[in-house]
């Protein structure tokens, strides 16, 4: 009987989520990519062109404004994500900080030009890229744009800082200047908290739902056989999903299936035992209902 069981809850299982969650999947937020951006980008013309403007403006702060009431200040810009200098021009401060106005979740971007990158939460990334060799127009001036990917809530401020420094050559081999530098960021996207919340294990628990009776929604048979299962299902505090009087169209098949718990195995974890809960408080394996 026990293992009659065991194939009953091999067809109705899949069947019973099928039939659950098909009507609350619409409402989930989804959890691909970023709901937020932030416009950044360097400046055309030639690198000595480019520096000539940083020579000849100061920095701003620049505001963007967003739908939800979100405030993001980038600091210390030419335009959009840009700033830079030589030795002997130095309006501009060596950082770009990005401000916001409450925290915000798993900020990404590219980076170009800058040694280090650090956020509020104490994360920092350091960068040692390719450089160009002597005899370039720039030698020491990075090649690569890096990437920066700092997950989690709580950031409140990102800093793009220490930049690479070399010196800048015209088209004929004559010095422009020594201790050039240029930074920028790009295609910088974020989280809302609220969003990371939602789609990560931070998220506050639902509410238990009350005990449904489910059935299948499907149409009976030619010869007027009826191909619907039907239970009662349960979400209960010890037991985890239970399932009670399971019938096959007016076939009784099983008084009560239940999974009380799961195994899991990672390649950072050997094989250990979770109990289902709605709301569990164990420190390790925990579940809940999000």
């Amino acid at each position: 009987m026990k293992h009659s069981h065991s194939k009953i809850a091999s067809i109705i299982i899949p069947i019973l989520i099928m039939l659950l969650f098909t009507s609350v999947t619409s409402a989930q937020t989804s959890c691909d990519g970023w709901n937020h951006g932030v416009t950044g980008g360097g400046i055309s013309g030639y690198l000595d062109q480019r520096l000539d403007q940083f020579c000849n403006s100061s920095p701003q702060d620049t505001l963007l404004y967003y739908g939800d009431g979100l405030v993001v200040t980038r600091r210390n810009v030419y335009t959009r994500g840009v700033s830079g200098g030589t030795a002997t021009c130095t309006n501009y401060p060596k950082q770009i900080i990005l401000e916001f106005s409450r925290p915000i979740a798993d900020f990404y971007s590219e980076v170009f030009g800058a040694k280090t990158v650090t956020a509020n939460t104490g994360e920092t990334f350091h960068f040692s890229p390719e450089l160009l060799p002597e005899g370039t127009y720039a030698p020491g001036r990075p090649i690569p744009v890096n990437e920066v990917s700092f997950s989690g809530g709580g950031i409140t401020s990102i800093t793009i800082s220490d930049p690479f420094e070399y010196p800048v050559y015209y088209g004929n081999n004559s010095l422009y200047a020594n201790g050039g530098w240029e930074m920028w960021y790009a295609n910088a996207r974020f989280n809302s908290e609220q969003r990371h919340n939602e789609c990560h294990c931070s998220s506050a628990p639902i509410a238990k739902p009350p005990t449904q009776d489910v059935s299948s929604p499907w149409a009976f048979d030619l010869d007027g056989t009826d191909p619907n299962w039907s239970m009662l299902v349960e979400v209960t505090d010890n037991d985890g999903l239970v399932l009670r009087d399971i019938k096959l169209g007016q076939r009784y098949m099983a008084e009560k299936i239940s999974v009380p718990y799961f195994y899991l195995e990672t390649s950072a974890l050997t094989s250990t035992r979770g109990e289902l809960r709605p709301d569990g408080t164990e420190p390790t394996m925990h579940s809940r209902l999000v």
